[in-house]
């Protein structure tokens, strides 16, 4: 049995050992009468009230359905969503990340073809990315990608112009170690950033994505070539390098001082995270969408399905649960109270609603449309496995101290490669 298949088999007997004798967390009636559906979600404090606050409208409109939200934040929802569905015990309606779909498989989800969906709200690719055996099974709500964010100020005291290509970046390297001083850099890659940024450059050279076939498409030599171009980054004074960025300890980059303050300058981040990379930065600052480089060849910004909503297969109500789907994604008053908590909208009629009312603009949506306009080739279903990151992060820190290029380059590719076996 495949690795996934004896995990999955581990949580659900344990799920079910703990669960036997007690009452099934399933949806059902309430004592009045009322159907009663749940809801699960991850996010932060807007997320949650901005979603609270279209349930409070759901339920107005149709008040024999009762909706019981379950919400948490980002760190654990994974573990924890996966193991409520093998016991049998999620949610009716979820936010679900778009590759926990893939390692969950088609049958743990309700086939979205056989409900009141519009499906032709959506985009025929963004639809293709969640369909797993024929099936739809779930909504995609964004794509998302990683784009180049800048404290404006810092570029400012450093005399040059916010960076269009990475001749610009090492230019903008040697100006801010001559005028700001050691320690102050234009671009800030932690060890996952750093990664992306070998793909970016590995897309533009070769035309090729990280993963096909569900192996590694690049050769060791190719990849090498890929970590000696982060490598001469660091060099070249344009990102700390990983043992000096960790320095202070492994943080987010909205708790490093060096961001806050302007010391790291730059970011290459989600264009969804817009408002905590802004808000992040110390009171005065400007942050800006940095240009797109295309040194190499064409523009290849890393980009996903940012997250996606799934009917649980299991669900007693599908009719009212895919009710509620369609209301949180087109009903005009839902769709406007939830703004863009989960980024600017896949769903054609949300989109109209929030364009509408003049809501797309500002840094999010430049950044998502610079996203839509220079995105890369995507990403396998597997690549954000957690797993995989983990060997991404091991690998980033390793490079230049435990291992040279050649090596990490070998490293990871046998390291991915067995993961994929597995699937």
């Amino acid at each position: 049995m495949k690795r996934l298949g004896l995990i999955l088999l581990a949580i659900a007997m344990l799920t079910m050992t703990v669960a036997c004798g007690k009452k099934k967390e399933s949806a059902g009636g309430s004592s009045d009468g009322k159907v009663v559906i749940r809801f699960g979600w991850w996010g932060g404090d807007s997320r949650h009230k901005a979603t609270l606050e279209a349930i409070e409208l759901f339920k107005k409109k149709y008040p024999n359905i009762d909706v019981k939200p379950e919400y948490a934040g980002w760190t654990g929802y994974n573990e924890k969503l996966t193991t409520q569905i093998v016991g049998n015990s999620a949610p009716d309606l979820m936010q679900v990340n778009w590759n926990l779909l893939y390692d969950l498989g088609s049958d743990k989800f309700l086939d979205l073809k056989g409900t009141d969906l519009d499906l032709n709200n959506y985009p025929a690719d963004a639809l293709k990315l969640v369909e797993i055996d024929g099936k739809t099974v779930a909504a995609p709500l964004g794509m998302s990608g990683r784009v180049f964010y800048y404290q404006k100020n810092a570029f400012d005291k450093a005399g040059v112009a916010i960076p269009k290509s990475f001749a610009d970046l090492k230019a903008a390297g040697k100006a801010f170690q001559e005028k700001l001083g050691k320690g102050n850099y234009p671009l800030f890659l932690e060890d996952y950033s750093a990664f992306l940024m070998v793909l970016y450059y590995l897309e533009q050279t070769t035309g090729k994505p990280f993963i096909a076939n569900n192996k590694v498409n690049y050769t060791v030599e190719e990849l090498q070539k890929g970590f000696d171009f982060y490598l001469d980054l660091v060099k070249s004074g344009v990102t700390p390098s990983i043992a000096e960025s960790q320095s202070g300890g492994v943080v987010p980059y909205d708790q490093e001082p060096r961001w806050i303050n302007g010391q790291f300058a730059g970011l290459y981040e989600w264009d969804s995270s817009a408002g905590k990379v802004s808000g992040s930065a110390q009171e005065g600052t400007e942050v800006v969408v940095g240009g797109v480089p295309t040194d190499f060849g064409k523009a290849a910004l890393f980009n996903k399905i940012s997250m996606t909503y799934a009917i649980n297969a299991k669900t007693k109500y599908p009719k009212e649960t895919a009710l509620l789907l369609n209301f949180l994604l087109t009903d005009p008053e839902a769709v406007k109270a939830q703004k863009l908590e989960r980024g600017i909208p896949l769903n054609k009629a949300a989109f109209s609603i929030l364009e509408g009312e003049g809501a797309l603009k500002g840094l999010q949506y430049e950044g998502y449309k610079t996203v839509v306009d220079n995105k890369g080739q995507g990403i396998s279903e597997y690549f954000e496995s957690e797993e995989l990151r983990k060997y991404y992060r091991t690998v980033m820190q390793e490079l230049g101290t435990v291992t040279d290029s050649k090596q990490a380059a070998e490293k990871i590719t046998k390291m991915v490669n067995d993961f994929l076996n597995t699937k």
